[in-house]
């Protein structure tokens, strides 16, 4: 039991058994700048030096010859046992209890806060404690010396919060960060870095790296290139190499890298940074393969502002247009526009800016020379800059072709048409030759009674005469049968009659149908161009249908290409007759029907044509306005027909072509044509609809 003693003073302690024959030793401890003290085997103080009253505030004569643990309380505020105290403890027991104390040779080290100094920041001390001896060599005490670590603790606590905020900031940063020996073995990577290369944890990709060269360079010969610059005290900056991830996958990096010296100027390391660029290399290698499609494609391709600047150009254009590249880049899409077709060219921009469309218009080259063009304008976004990317065809020579097609069609329909012509014609010709026979020589029988009348009245009025040449003129008159001819004579005059007026009809219905050389649209009567392409084509259906009309008598003139649109009224007749006669092949004679109405309805003038012939086939049904489709046997029709007609109505008159069929039980045609003034054939839309069902919508 430690129990407390009188209050010696100084000279009473000096005079202790410890001390008393070193006088010398007790002045150097007084004068240490460390906190000391000593105490006995009986845990009295039998030392403090003028630091540790200094320190604690505790003096000499306050704290000398105290026991009972009086010595722990200026520093923790309680009475408990302290690093002095242990030792003479077992060494095993303090390694058991005090993991965090040191021992070498008889000394105990440890690290203490002393709490009772100050109460928010208490300071920090290296302590260590030993053994006192008296002068026969026995154990007479224990000491203790606190050395005050508090700043050089701060210190290391700044230096390792320093260095865990770096290394955090090290671990968030996109960049890799490295470093690594001159001989390419990592030393240290962030965690950006090991992600990057497919590693779990930075500390997985140091262990799982040997080398540089042979784990993360593609080519090993990037290694070769680089190390002798950073060797020369080059610093690399932005080198694009490709290197390889965990996986064997390659990505591309952006080095940057120096080479760290020691103070002889030998490389201790080289440390650097690596930014994962494949996504930059692979938007590169993209945009040149769109420059090398642009600048080699036949197509004209612009880029075109909201304003309608023309911001870029492909080859391409250069050759279309016969402008330089400065030039274009100078004008707007309104300079390329044919001149009388500008004025829908603002909405155009709109609409090619919110969705985008395709349209036909016409282009004007540098010399003044207009050419057809078909234009797919959609919107398009590069990071932010909005603009249009328009893909501008010139179909010059798919116009030529389409004429071609239609005056072959024409052709063709003529000639499909002569035979039924003829054999319309022939019967009225017939007739009209036969009556006209009968006539002259109902005439000449006619003349010679005659003759017979005028001898009569040149000769004397003898009464016996005049009886004998009545009795001649009666003869004559029973020999030619005169009331016959006389009956006879005006019929076959009124039949020949009739016989001219078909032959005449025809004939002008031909003359109607063809339209020869119009090349503008005129106000054209709807009702009358069915009217005559029944008559041209009432072969084609009259043995086996019954053609009926109703035309609207009120229907406004459409504008438009009469020829081009007799030219579908027939193509959708004759469709319909096919379509008939497929229907009724095989069986007893049964006649199907046509019909055939106009009407108006708000705008646009409606042409419809329904047959009760074999309806559409739901797989032909997409693709019933492609071109050489045709749902015919080979040889009975060419697949132009309906494409004709879709190019007519849709692209040269702004109008729409539909159909509704019932597969076995018909079909019906729908025409629509605007009525009054049309806007420009670019208001259309370029491309015929695939859904089978509508056209031109």
């Amino acid at each position: 039991m430690k129990t407390d003693n009188p209050h010696p003073d100084l000279e009473t302690i000096r005079g202790h058994a410890l001390f008393s024959n070193n006088e010398n030793i007790l002045n150097i401890i007084d004068s240490l700048s460390d906190a000391f003290f000593a105490i006995d085997l009986n845990g009295t103080v039998v030392v403090w030096n003028h630091a540790a009253e200094k320190l604690t505030g505790v003096s000499q004569k306050d704290i000398l010859g105290k026991g009972d643990y009086a010595y722990a309380v200026p520093f923790y505020g309680a009475r408990r046992p302290i690093l002095v105290d242990l030792v003479h403890c077992p060494d095993d027991e303090i390694k058991e209890k005090y993991a965090s104390i040191k021992k070498g040779g008889p000394f105990l080290f440890a690290e203490e806060y002393a709490t009772a100094l100050s109460a928010k920041n208490a300071p920090c001390f290296s302590a260590v404690a030993g053994p006192l001896f008296d002068v026969k060599g026995e154990t007479s005490g224990a000491f203790e010396c606190l050395h005050n670590i508090a700043e050089y603790k701060q210190v290391k606590g700044n230096d390792r919060d320093c260095e865990r905020k770096c290394g955090s900031l090290l671990d968030i940063t996109r960049e890799g960060v490295f470093q690594c020996t001159p001989q390419g073995r990592l030393i240290s990577v962030n965690a950006a870095l090991s992600r990057m290369y497919g590693y779990e944890s930075a500390a997985e990709m140091v262990a799982g790296v040997d080398s540089i060269t042979g784990q993360l360079l593609a080519d090993p010969r990037d290694w070769q290139i680089l190390r002798p610059l950073i060797e020369r005290n080059a610093v690399i900056k932005g080198h694009e190499i490709r290197t390889l991830r965990k996986d064997g996958s390659t990505i591309w990096v952006s080095l940057n890298a120096q080479a760290i010296r020691d103070g002889q100027g030998g490389i201790c390391c080289i440390e650097g940074t690596l930014e994962d660029i494949s996504q930059r290399r692979e938007n590169e290698l993209i945009t040149q393969r769109y420059r090398l499609l642009s600048e080699n494609t036949r197509e004209i391709i612009l880029f075109v502002g909201e304003d309608g600047r023309i911001l870029d150009v492909n080859r391409a254009a250069l050759a279309a247009y016969g402008h330089d590249r400065d030039a274009l880049l100078s004008m707007t899409i309104f300079d390329l526009r044919a001149p009388h077709l500008r004025k829908t060219l603002q909405k155009d921009l709109k609409i090619a800016f919110s969705k985008g469309m395709q349209i036909e218009t016409e282009h004007v080259r540098k010399d003044g020379a207009l050419f057809p063009v078909e234009v797919s304008a959609h919107p398009a976004d590069i990071d932010g800059d909005q603009f249009i990317l328009s893909i501008v065809r010139d179909i010059s020579a798919r116009k030529t072709r389409e004429t071609l097609n239609l005056h072959i069609q024409k052709l063709e329909s003529v000639g499909q048409l002569a035979a039924g012509i003829a054999h319309e014609i022939n019967p009225p010709i017939q007739f009209i030759s036969d009556n006209t026979r009968f006539v002259r020589e109902a005439f000449q029988d006619i003349v010679s009674l005659i003759s017979l009348c005028t001898n009569a009245a040149e000769e004397e009025a003898d009464p016996m005469n005049l009886q004998d040449r009545g009795k001649q003129l009666r003869a004559k008159a029973d020999e030619i049968d005169l009331p016959y001819l006389l009956k006879e004579v005006p019929m076959a005059i009124e039949q020949s009659l009739e016989g001219l007026e078909r032959v005449i009809r025809i004939v002008k219905s031909l003359r109607e149908f063809s339209h020869p050389g119009q090349t503008e649209k005129i106000e054209y009567d709807l009702n009358k161009a069915v009217e005559s392409t029944v008559t041209l084509s009432r072969n084609e259906w009259k043995y086996t249908t019954d053609l009926t009309t109703s035309l609207d008598p009120a229907l406004p003139l459409v504008t438009c290409y009469p020829a081009d649109i007799n030219q579908v009224i027939l193509n959708l007749i004759i469709n319909a007759a096919q379509a008939i006669r497929e229907n009724t092949a095989g069986e007893s004679p049964r006649m199907g029907r046509i019909m055939i109405s106009t009407k108006q309805e708000g705008n646009e003038a409606v042409l419809s044509v329904s047959d009760t012939g074999t309806g559409i086939p739901p797989e032909a049904q997409p693709h019933i306005f492609n071109p050489f489709f045709t749902t015919k046997e080979v040889g009975k029709g060419t697949g132009q027909g309906l494409t004709i007609a879709h190019n007519i109505i849709v692209k040269k008159h702004g109008g729409k072509i539909s159909f509704v069929t019932t597969p076995g039980e018909g079909t019906t045609f729908e025409v629509r044509l605007p009525l009054g003034k049309q806007g420009p054939p670019e208001d259309n839309p370029a491309f015929p609809a695939r859904s089978g069902l509508t056209a031109g919508a």
